[in-house]
């Protein structure tokens, strides 16, 4: 399957948000050599993935059109409060694209169930506790740099990921 970004025009078959050229100089502005040494192969299936990953989120506003790709949205605004065009794709989520990719790229998936142990039950008010606390369910404790990047436009609880697709 091709690579086809979604740049805000909604093309037929978008399945990323950054191009591998986009991504090429995301990590070379960052130093990254390990993305480097991976084929165009493995950098679209990696940027398909970072896409998936960012689908899943709970975004502001609304989809402006049924498809999979969480983006363009209307009524969309940034974490200032500015209006974000309904034919954007904001820059901060092209950069967690790659930012993702990155990690897929390097034999990390963020998407990957993790093992955990229920540590205590209570029946009354039901209440769950789990080994190691509940921080590998916050992206923003999980991944502290893409919470930087996605900051301004979601808030903390919208970073804790979904698994209904938005």
């Amino acid at each position: 399957m091709p690579l086809i970004v979604e740049d805000g025009s909604m093309p037929d078959g978008a399945n990323s948000y950054a191009s591998v050229a986009m991504a090429d100089d995301y990590f070379s502005a960052r130093g990254n050599t390990a993305w480097t040494g991976l084929s165009t192969e493995q950098k679209e299936a990696a940027l398909v993935r970072g896409a998936d990953f960012l689908n899943g989120l709970r975004w502001p506003g609304r989809k402006v059109a049924q498809r999979t790709m969480a983006w363009p949205r209307s009524d969309a605004q940034d974490g200032d409060g500015y209006s974000i065009a309904p034919n954007a794709v904001p820059e901060p989520v092209v950069r967690a694209c790659c930012y993702l990719a990155g990690q897929y790229g390097s034999g990390s998936d963020p998407l990957a169930p993790r093992d955990r142990k229920l540590s205590s039950i209570s029946v009354g008010a039901i209440s769950l506790a789990w080994e190691g606390g509940q921080g590998d369910m916050n992206m923003a404790e999980k991944f502290p740099e893409l919470a930087s990047i996605l900051g301004g436009l979601l808030s903390l609880p919208g970073l804790v990921r979904r698994l209904v697709p938005a």
